[in-house]
């Protein structure tokens, strides 16, 4: 059971507020409750909700993608790839033949992001993380004090700040994914400051 309640501290921070402020009825330490819950929710809403929206990001993507080619379309292609550098696709061919919209369509299609991956990305960035960590915590006997379990924080942690965002990344919406991250980091950050404060209280 312990063990279950430390997981669920790192993991979400949600679970020892509800306790603290309960327990103790000064008034810093209910605030400090508070904002170990606020933190806890802020992580939990902002991770799932980075893995449920990482297809998304990938469609729109391969949108930004299909509207460049529309646009160069009207346009003379201006390089040609070394793999059609035959007669029948030299750029004079493709004029004449009209299929310009056609080709770059092709060769830009390479690069189109597919929202399958970019949800697994995301999903195993978070949870391998966390099952690894959960593994050295594990392996160091749920003592605090112990390297392996202070590892083990550590990769849990960070596979749920940085990991929901990977896929993300995936799709090329970096800002989207790092302002995600960045406020996952910022809430981890004032869940410890508050678990500092809960545990010195009690």
């Amino acid at each position: 059971m312990k063990r279950s309640i430390i997981l669920i501290l790192i993991l979400t921070a949600v679970f020892e507020p509800f306790s603290s402020i309960k327990a103790e009825e000064d008034g810093a330490s209910a605030l400090a409750g508070l904002g170990l819950l606020v933190s806890g929710l802020t992580i939990i809403f902002s991770g799932i909700g980075d893995i449920a929206s990482a297809a998304e990001s990938a469609k729109k993507y391969n949108a930004t993608l299909t509207e460049m080619s529309l646009l160069a379309s009207v346009h003379e292609v201006n390089a040609v790839p070394r793999m059609f550098a035959q007669p029948a696709f030299s750029r004079a061919a493709l004029l004449k033949s009209g299929d310009r919209r056609v080709f770059y369509t092709l060769q830009v299609s390479q690069r189109h992001k597919n929202p399958g991956t970019a949800t697994l990305w995301s999903l195993g960035s978070t949870l391998i993380p966390t099952a690894s960590g959960y593994l050295m915590m594990e392996a160091g006997g749920w003592n605090s004090n112990s390297p392996s379990f202070i590892a083990g924080v550590v990769t849990v942690s960070g596979g749920w700040v940085f990991g929901p965002s990977a896929g993300h990344w995936y799709a090329k919406q970096n800002a989207r994914g790092w302002t995600s991250a960045l406020i996952r980091m910022a809430a981890y950050g004032v869940g410890f400051f508050c678990l500092s404060a809960v545990a010195s209280e009690g």
